[in-house]
Formats: structure tokens, C-alpha cells, sequence
């Protein structure tokens, strides 16, 4: 929309969303970039359904809007839409002008379209008194639509006979003609209304695109003076957004005396002194840099969350480039030494760089919460607020959005959607044509068309405004006076902008990052358990050099392990060879889109192990590439390769590097890498060797981290192999106790725990807990009850409690009669899940009985918690004796009671058959000779196609059998042949080719073959 205006030669233009205002942000950045004037503005709904248009003239205006859309968001609980009433408008006019809104939903043009003279001339007077006769104009639209000539003589006539000025508007929603038919269905879709039918708020025809001044003239040919005005006020009315406004939070808790740069560098010295910091320089400059860009109570508050999670016992800790500051290291807020790990400060805080510092914390996930009500309760519940981030419209969104108002919504659709899980969007008739996968629906692609061609023009739009994972704001002025703020549906009040947008200039919030880290919990858990077992246990003074552990990792015995387990982390284990540390946060690095699409995997084991000497693009790059053996592996690589290589100062690196990170399409990468080719000639730098550096920089536009990330996150692996070599009963039970997490399905973890010489448990009515697996003997770990199909951790906690105040459950009837309160589904899956199996060792027997149990009452009772649920009334009658059901079916309904069953992976039953077919375990392929064929049998676990160096589709994924795991590789030729059932069936047999990746093979597939 800016670029059209720019093209039209318009002096300003401005935003009036409906009931928001967070696109303003971005239309200031596009129309500083373009020479246009912004102009911030909102078309409110206020109560009855009539809209108005206010303008934002300068900050005062802005803020404005922002508290007249934060009352109406904070009043809306049930999150049914937003509201403004007068008296919002009364309390928050300051800075604002008002037009009386466009047809056929504004105030003033809506009355007169009921005939409602009269009303209108009250309500003008009403925003007369509330705006002022200066501020108030008659909004003027004339787009060819039935009646719209006649209404905008009537509202001529009226802004003449009260003497206020009309504008004219055109109410635009698209830049083009051709641009209609997105609008209007992205409308169809927020009202849900089918194409065909009608709506009183659709478009009546296509003519509210950005028009040229000539057309505008000739349509007010009658009325220049409505352009005239509308030109006058444009011109009048300041940018919205003052870039040197800043809301950075204060830390209320300065002793007398202090400043909060006395208080920081006390803190700083004194942690110095506690960890041995001896580099004065280092924290001298980072103290100052701090002091100078006004952070230091940012520093403190950050500081103040970390030590309040440590009083409370929440496992927490420091992620990202923040890990580049021994200031943060000295407080305690993180716990890896940059100075050591050579970890930079400035990729994190520098002066040559705009970009706000990011403190990303992660706390264990079921108390994260704890730590954002700490924040509101210290801070101020209205200085702290979670951010907002874009969801944007993605392959399965747009045919699921789409495809219902175009009449697609059935079977075969549903079914494209979930082969589609990976679409960008734009790419979707393309891939019908493709995938294999896709051509085995024979669905005809003309069906499809118009829903293609609209999903293409589409894809990566906002869909919608969603609550950010862990974004939060901390302000020193209530957040509502510089931002909209309306409630999440997580029940939590969000500012209503984009996790980027908060940051940006004019807005001028800091955001923090409390995250949600599972591995942290389990972490917590099993550390808990083992400090109680003996009070010498210490977790973080573990050696992180640990040669067994290191060893372990070099096997690839990694499931479980964080950042390790997957099958691409395995393999890349095995070439490895890790031996340190180090190792550790170049191989977590390693294996994300950055690097491998960037071909980095290869080359740097070669250059690890010594095989070939380290190459350098330029020599100027060696201090930049050198650890990494002349790869890019982290983020702040391309920074510092684009600074010397391109001549770009700190903030174009930064500006570039996000501009790649955003690109939405192949033709705006080409544009960004024909820039970073025209900086680089003068370095000579051009054909080949150009390309070879492209490839690697261009790899992360795909995401990558940065050096900061790698060293936290490597920490978190090797603790958590640490944990799994030394103490993997512990561990094991603390991992499942926090799961879903992690790369592998339950059973997976399960198997992992078995091979490990540790037997798991079923649940047991008298011996599991209620929400965590348990040590239960030094070799097994028994299932929560919390685990069992349709038993909610409420429920189970009610459970428990019942066991805990009355001792053991005796036997099925007794167990009824105290569980009346008990649900029977629930009651049912606790029965086939084996957890009664001690009280009735017949399942059928148990199962049947529920019923006539139920029937004659006798004690009855609700859930402790107040959960509704199937009372049960109980019986002491059982019935007689039947066979129980077969141990086969007993293992189906344990996998479909738990996601697993206690007794043993399933593909052990099909061995024998499989055998004779010559299909061997999975644990054959690790004693094959490098190109021996062998064929395979398991179930199909994470089948997917990440982005690979050669850009061509190669699949991936893992069969599993009771013997382990084996990593199968599909060449595109295979995945071409065979891509229909690779993709879509549980059980897979696989002929292959053994292929040697260092101390371990994986297998290439050359076919696909029948089950027996």
C-alpha cells in the first residue's frame, strides 16, 4: 500500500484498521523508507455497532488511541469484540481528530441512511462537545456504490448547514483493483459467510482501491473543497510515533542513596569477586555500555527475577546472546563465563547497534507462571504485560480459512490439509503436481484453482494477532498509555502488537523473554530426587568435560538427551566423534536449516578431525571463522562476515541480516544477495567464490543461533546426557513426567528406558503417583495414574488423595465405593490400562462388573475439585467368572489406554514371521559393512523432508523395532517411487544399503517392500 502511494506521488497516507491499531508501527518504518507522511489512526465500533475514524495528530493522539482501545479491550472478557463508548472518547480526546466515519457503518452516514435526520445532528453535536468544532469533520466517500452519490449530498448539506468541514475519503482497503477478490474473501472468512450469500458489511463493489488524484478530482469534481480539506488536515496532523520516546522499566527498589548504575556496577563487582572474574576491561566497557544506552534497571530487574526463582526452588536459567555478558554473569543470571567460552558481548549490547539487548530466561514449565505474577505483583500490574506476535497464514490454514468459504470443506480436502503440514502456501499447486504423496489422491487440480491462486496470494499474511510464547513487557508508565492492550485467551491482558513492534521506535518498550522449558523441569525433578537420596549431590558443579558422558554421545545413545536425540543429531554424533565440550555447541549449532542448508556439516567434520586444512573466503574472515573451522555456524557469523566482507556498519548488518530472516519469497532473497554482491566486489570477491559464501549466508534465512544459544543449550545437553548415563532410572521417570517434549513419541522413551536395563511399570491403583513416574526399584519406574486415557491430573490428584487419607484399595468393590467420584470412562481406562490388575486380575471380569455396580446405589460423591463427572452407584454384587482377554488384546488396549504397553514393543510379535522372510532387527544394520544390503522392518517414526544443501526432497525417518532404532535415508528417486506409503503407513519394511557415517551406519533406501 505504501509503495502504491509512493508510486501515485501521494504526500501521506493513513492506517485506520478496525478497533486496532497494530499496524502503525510497520506503516512508519515503510513510510520513512518511502518519503510518505504516516498518519496513525483507528476506525473504532462503538457500542450499537456505528464506527468512527480517529486520527492520531503526533504522540498525544497516539496515546490516546492507545487508551480508548485498551479500556474497550479490557472491558471485553468474553473476548466477543470490541466496544468503545463516549465516554472513552470523552476521558481520552486529547490529540485526536475525528471523522464522522465512513458508509454504510459510520455514525453520522448510518443515521442519515435510516432517516434519522435529527439523531444525526445530536450526534454530531455530541462529538462536537467532545472533540472540539476544529477536530470534527464530516467524512466524505464517494466509491460508485448504489446511493453513495445521494448519501454524500445529504452529508454536505449537513457539514455546510452546521459549518464543519467535509473531507474526502475513499475508505481504502486494497492498493488495486486487482487485489479485490483477496479482500473481499479475507472479509468472507472473519464473517463466515459463504461465497454467494450477502452481508451488510461485504463490499458492494471493487472501487475502494488506493485511487490516483485525478480520479479522486473527477469524482469530487462538485466539491474540490472536500479534497482541498482532506489535503489541509493531512498536512497538518504529526507522525504518530516520536523515535525518542522510551518506556524502559525502573526498579522500584533502589536502596537511598544509590543509583540504578551504582547499585548494577556493586553487584557486578561483588559477583566478580564470588566467580573470579579477573578481565577488569571486560567488565568495565560492559558496565559503561550499559550505563550509556540506559539499561541498568532493565539489568537489575532481570537480576531480581533470577534470584526470586531461586528462593522460590524454580529451576531457571539464561538462554540466547545474552550468555555474551560477564556483567550477567557476575550477577548470577547466567551461569556460563563469556570470557571463557569466548562468547562476544557485542552480538548481544553494543553502541554501534540500535538493537535492544534480549535477556531470554527459561524456567521450568509448570512455574513459569509463578515468575509473570511475581513480575505484575513487584512491577505493577498495569506497568507489565504480555506482547503479541503475527500468526500468519501457512499451507493448512489457508485451505482450512479458505477452502470453507469457496465450498471445500469434506474428506478430500481435510486429507490434503494433513498432507500439507509443511506448505508455505503459494506452493500448494505445485506440490499437488509433485509429491508423490499427493498424486496418489488423484484429486484434478482445476477443481482447486481459484482456492490455489487465492491461497498463493495470501500466504504469509497475518491471520491473525496471537499471544507470544514468552514476550513480556515492563514499563514505567502504565502500558495502556503507549500501547492497546485487551485480554489473551489464556485469560492474561497482552498489548495488542507484535513481538518486534513493542521495541520499535516511538513505541519504546523492552521486552524480556520468560520461556517454558521442559527440560529444565525434568531437570528439576530428577536433581530434587537425587539431592534428597544424598545431600552431597550437586547438579551444576557435574563435570562438563565427563569423558563417559562424552562418550556416550560419541555412540549416539542420545534418546531423551536434549538438542542430541534427534536422528539427525545421532548421526552427526557418530561423525563427530565429540571428545569436549566445545564439541557440544558446534554439533547443537550444526544441525539447524542455517548450516545444513548451507552445506556446513561436511566440510567442518573434515576440518575437525584434520583432513583438510580450514578455507578462509577472504583472509580478513580467519578471526571471524576460525573456531568454527572456516564455517558459519552461528548468527553472529553472518553479522561479522557481511561487516567485513560487505563494508556494512553494525546497524545495516543488523537491519540486513533480519531483512534475510524475513524474506518471504525466492525473489526477495536474489534481491538481498544482489545487494551483498554489489558491497562485495571491491573486495574482489565475485563468480564462484561469491556463490560458495552466498550459500552459506543464505542457509540461515532459514534460522540458525547464535554462539550465545549454542553455549546454554550445549550445557543443557551434556547435563542431561550426564543425568541419563549416571542416573538414568531417575532421569528416565523425570522425563516422562514432563512429557509431551522432546523428539521422540512416549513408547520411544519407553523402549529407550528398557534397552537401558530399566523396567517399565504400569500404572497400579496403590503404587503410582499421580502425575509422575516414580523410581520404584533401582531397575524400574512405575506410570503415574495421571497417564491413563481420560484421567485429567485433577482427577488423579483426587485420587491419590483418597489412597493417601485411607490407606490401599482392597478390592473392586471397595475401590468403587471410594472412587464413586470417579467418571466412568475414566474408571474403564484405569481397568484396561492394568492399573486394577491387583485388585482384579481379570480386565474382562473388572470390565464387566462396572456396569451392574453401577446400577444399584449406594455411596455416592463428587470430584474433590469440583470437576463434574458420571457418578458412580455401587453394588456388591460381582459377576461369575469369565476369561480374561488374550494377552494380545490385553497390549492393544494398553497402547491405547497409555501410548504404550508395559509388557513389550509390538513388532516382537511379527519377529518370527519376519525372519523367515529375511527381514532383520533394526540392531543388524550398526554390524554391516559399509554398501551391504539389508533389509529392515519397524514402525515409521518422524517421516519428514528438511531443507537439504541440494535443494532436492530427501526424506527422512526412523524404524523402530523391539531391538532399537535404524536411521533410513530416502533418496529423491526412491521418494518419488515410493512417497505415497512412505508418508502415510505405521509399519514400514524397507530394503536398503548399509552407509557408513562414521562409527555408525544409517540405512539408504532403495525400495520398499509387503509385511508379511
Amino acid at each position: 500500500m505504501v509503495l502504491r502511494a509512493a508510486e501515485l506521488g501521494l504526500p501521506s497516507i493513513a492506517l485506520t484498521d478496525t478497533n486496532s491499531i497494530t499496524g502503525i508501527p510497520e506503516l512508519v518504518r515503510r513510510c520513512q523508507k518511502a518519503g510518505i507522511q504516516p498518519i496513525g489512526g483507528c476506525e473504532v465500533v462503538l457500542e450499537g455497532g456505528a464506527r468512527l475514524t480517529l486520527l492520531a495528530d503526533g504522540p498525544t493522539g497516539f496515546s490516546s488511541l492507545c487508551q480508548i482501545l485498551s479500556a474497550a479491550g479490557l472491558r471485553d472478557v468474553e473476548r466477543d469484540g470490541l466496544r468503545v463508548r463516549l465516554e472513552d472518547l470523552e476521558r481520552h480526546s486529547e490529540g485526536l481528530v475525528c471523522l464522522t466515519g465512513a458508509p454504510p457503518q459510520g455514525w453520522i452516514p448510518k443515521l442519515l441512511l435510516q432517516s434519522r435526520d435529527e439523531e444525526s445532528e445530536r450526534a454530531l453535536a455530541r462529538l462536537l462537545g467532545i472533540f472540539g468544532r476544529d477536530r470534527v469533520f464530516v467524512e466524505v466517500v464517494r466509491s460508485l456504490a448504489e446511493g453513495e452519490h445521494s448519501l454524500s449530498l445529504h452529508l454536505f448539506d449537513l457539514a455546510d448547514r452546521l459549518g464543519i468541514r467535509a473531507v474526502a475519503t475513499n475508505a481504502v482497503a486494497y492498493s488495486t483493483k486487482t487485489e479485490f477478490p483477496a479482500c473481499e474473501a479475507l472479509l468472507r472468512v472473519g464473517l463466515v459467510v459463504p461465497v454467494g450469500e450477502e452481508h451488510g458489511e461485504l463490499p458492494l463493489n471493487g472501487e475502494r482501491y488506493l485511487k490516483p488524484i485525478d480520479e479522486l478530482e473527477r469524482l469530487f469534481a462538485d466539491r474540490p473543497d472536500a479534497l482541498r480539506n482532506a489535503r489541509e488536515l493531512a498536512g497538518c496532523l504529526v507522525p504518530p510515533l516520536d523515535p525518542t520516546i522510551r518506556h524502559f522499566p525502573r526498579y522500584p527498589q533502589l536502596p537511598s542513596g544509590e543509583s540504578a548504575f551504582s547499585l548494577l556496577s556493586g553487584l557486578v563487582w561483588e559477583g566478580a569477586r564470588r566467580r573470579g572474574i579477573t578481565d577488569a576491561a571486560r567488565l568495565i566497557h560492559e558496565l559503561e555500555t550499559i550505563r550509556d544506552l540506559g539499561y541498568c534497571d532493565y539489568f537489575l530487574i532481570c537480576h531480581d527475577v533470577i534470584h526470586e526463582a531461586r528462593r522460590r526452588s524454580i529451576g531457571c536459567a539464561l538462554r540466547g546472546s545474552a550468555i555474551g555478558s560477564a556483567a550477567l554473569y557476575a550477577l548470577g543470571v547466567s551461569d556460563h563465563d563469556p570470557i571463557t567460552r569466548r562468547v562476544s558481548f557485542e552480538r548481544f549490547l553494543s553502541r554501534a547497534r540500535r538493537k535492544p539487548p534480549d535477556i531470554d530466561i527459561d524456567f521450568r514449565h509448570d512455574r513459569r507462571d509463578e515468575m509473570y505474577a511475581y513480575l505484575r505483583q513487584t512491577y505493577g500490574s498495569e506497568n507489565v504485560a504480555n506482547v503479541s506476535n503475527y500468526v500468519t497464514y501457512r499451507g493448512r490454514s489457508l485451505l482450512r480459512d479458505f477452502g470453507k468459504i469457496l465450498g471445500f470443506d469434506g474428506p478430500e480436502l481435510d486429507r490434503l490439509r494433513e498432507l500439507l503440514w509443511h506448505a508455505r502456501g503459494d506452493d500448494l499447486a505445485e506440490r499437488l503436481q509433485t509429491l508423490p504423496e499427493l498424486r496418489a489422491l488423484q484429486i484434478d487440480p482445476d477443481t482447486y484453482g481459484d482456492l490455489f491462486a487465492l491461497c498463493a496470494q495470501l500466504a504469509g499474511n497475518p491471520r491473525h494477532l496471537g499471544t507470544h510464547s514468552s514476550g513480556i513487557v515492563v514499563s514505567d508508565v502504565p502500558v495502556c498509555e503507549v500501547a492497546p492492550m485487551l485480554w489473551a485467551a489464556k485469560g492474561v491482558p497482552v498489548v495488542a502488537f507484535d513481538k518486534d513492534d513493542v521495541e520499535s521506535p516511538g513505541i519504546g518498550l523492552l521486552k524480556m523473554d520468560q520461556l517454558c522449558l521442559r527440560a529444565l523441569t525434568a531437570v528439576d525433578i530428577a536433581t530434587t530426587k537425587l539431592k534428597a537420596q544424598d545431600e552431597l549431590f550437586d547438579y551444576t558443579s557435574r563435570d562438563r568435560e565427563d569423558p563417559e558422558t562424552l562418550a556416550m554421545i560419541r555412540a549416539a545413545e542420545t534418546i531423551g538427551v536434549f538438542q542430541l536425540e534427534s536422528p539427525a543429531q545421532m548421526a552427526l554424533q557418530w561423525r563427530l566423534k565429540a571428545d569436549k565440550f566445545d564439541d557440544l555447541v558446534h554439533a547443537v549449532a550444526l544441525v539447524r536449516p542455517g548450516p545444513l542448508v548451507g552445506g556446513g556439516i561436511a566440510p567442518y567434520v573434515a576440518v575437525r578431525h584434520g583432513n583438510v586444512k580450514p578455507h578462509y573466503p577472504l583472509p580478513e574472515l580467519e578471526p571471524v571463522l576460525a573456531e568454527t573451522y572456516g564455517r558459519i555456524l552461528f548468527q553472529d557469523q553472518v553479522l561479522d562476515v557481511v561487516r567485513v566482507v560487505g563494508g556494512f556498519s553494525a546497524d545495516e548488518a543488523d537491519v540486513w541480516q533480519k531483512a534475510i530472516t524475513h524474506a518471504r519469497s525466492e525473489e526477495e532473497m536474489k534481491s538481498l544477495g544482489r545487494e551483498l554482491l554489489e558491497r562485495v566486489k571491491p573486495r574482489g570477491m565475485t563468480g564462484k567464490a561469491f556463490e560458495k559464501l552466498w550459500k552459506q549466508i543464505k542457509g540461515f534465512s532459514r534460522y540458525g543461533f547464535c554462539h550465545g544459544h549454542s553455549v546454554a543449550f550445549a550445557d543443557h545437553a551434556q547435563g542431561t546426557a550426564w543425568l541419563m548415563h549416571h542416573h538414568p532410572a531417575e532421569f528416565l521417570a523425570a522425563l516422562l513426567s514432563v512429557e509431551p517434549m522432546g523428539f521422540w513419541p512416549v513408547a520411544t522413551v519407553v523402549e529407550e528406558a528398557r534397552r537401558r536395563g530399566i523396567t517399565p511399570l504400569g500404572p497400579c491403583l496403590n503404587r503410582s503417583h499421580a502425575t509422575q513416574w516414580q523410581v520404584e526399584t533401582p531397575n524400574s519406574i512405575r506410570c503415574p495414574l495421571s497417564f491413563v486415557k481420560n484421567v485429567k491430573p485433577e482427577l488423579a490428584e483426587a485420587i491419590a488423595a483418597e489412597w493417601d487419607t485411607n490407606g490401599d484399595f482392597d478390592d473392586l468393590p471397595s475401590a468403587c465405593r471410594r472412587l464413586g467420584f470417579v467418571p466412568r470412562d475414566a474408571l474403564e481406562w484405569l481397568v484396561l490400562s492394568g492399573a486394577l490388575d491387583a485388585l482384579c486380575p481379570s480386565r474382562r471380569r473388572a470390565i464387566w462388573s462396572l456396569p451392574a455396580l453401577h446400577r444399584a446405589p449406594d455411596t455416592k460423591r463428587k470430584l474433590i475439585l469440583g470437576q463434574q463427572g458420571i457418578e458412580l452407584a455401587i453394588c456388591p454384587m460381582l459377576p461369575p467368572d469369565l476369561p480374561d482377554f488374550l494377552a494380545a488384546e490385553k497390549e492393544q488396549q494398553e497402547w491405547q489406554a497409555l501410548g504404550f504397553s508395559p509388557q513389550g514393543h509390538p513388532m516382537r510379535h511379527l519377529r518370527e514371521k519376519l525372519t523367515r522372510r529375511g527381514i532383520q532387527p533394526s540392531i543388524a544394520l550398526q554390524a554391516c559393512e559399509d554398501g551391504e544390503e539389508i533389509t529392515l522392518a519397524g514402525l515409521s517414526l518422524m517421516p519428514h523432508r528438511p531443507p537439504v544443501a541440494s535443494g532436492e526432497i530427501v526424506v527422512f525417518l526412523t524404524l523402530e523395532d523391539e531391538t532399537g532404532l535404524a536411521q533410513v535415508t530416502v533418496p529423491p528417486a526412491v521418494y518419488e517411487r515410493w512417497g505415497s506409503r512412505l508418508l502415510t503407513e505405521r509399519v514400514l519394511a524397507i530394503h536398503g544399503r548399509a552407509v557408513r557415517r562414521g562409527i555408525g551406519n544409517i540405512l539408504t533406501a532403495d525400495c520398499l517392500q509387503d509385511l508379511p
